[in-house]
């Protein structure tokens, strides 16, 4: 805190991720710990590490997916389940901390966005994805 000269913190948004698409028969446990590592833990330990310092009125954000709610085809297994991971996570955060601390915690599910990433994908999937969000 010291090296941001301020005492307290407003707000937290966890926005990083990675999906790696594969199917079923093709998912490492090397792509399940990057994935849920990167998605769900990296986020829990912002908390943790923000939860001392957050002012009261603060918040938390936490991005996750449509695709922690909706089955899709595509090889989003890891990544659906990392983002279920995180919705939960920030709903018992939200129950507890909201009384607690007097901050909100909340989740956001903004579906496919275009960035570079999503781009340069190959995979049509995620093409036909996006346009089905449309409809």
């Amino acid at each position: 805190m010291e090296f941001f000269e301020t005492d307290a913190i407003d707000i937290l948004v966890n926005n990083a991720a990675i999906m790696e698409l594969r199917g079923i028969d093709s998912i490492t446990p090397d792509d399940i710990w990057r994935t849920m590592t990167t998605n769900f833990a990296g986020p829990l330990l912002m908390v943790q590490a923000v939860l001392p310092f957050i002012r009261r009125g603060g918040r938390i954000i936490n991005l996750s997916s449509r695709l922690a709610r909706a089955p899709s085809p595509g090889g989003v297994y890891v990544y659906a389940a990392s983002k279920a991971a995180l919705e939960n996570f920030t709903r018992n955060l939200a129950t507890e901390w909201a009384a607690q601390k007097g901050i909100t915690v909340n989740n956001v599910m903004p579906g496919a966005t275009d960035t570079g990433t999503y781009n340069s994908s190959s995979n049509a999937y995620l093409h036909t994805w996006s346009l089905m969000l449309l409809l």
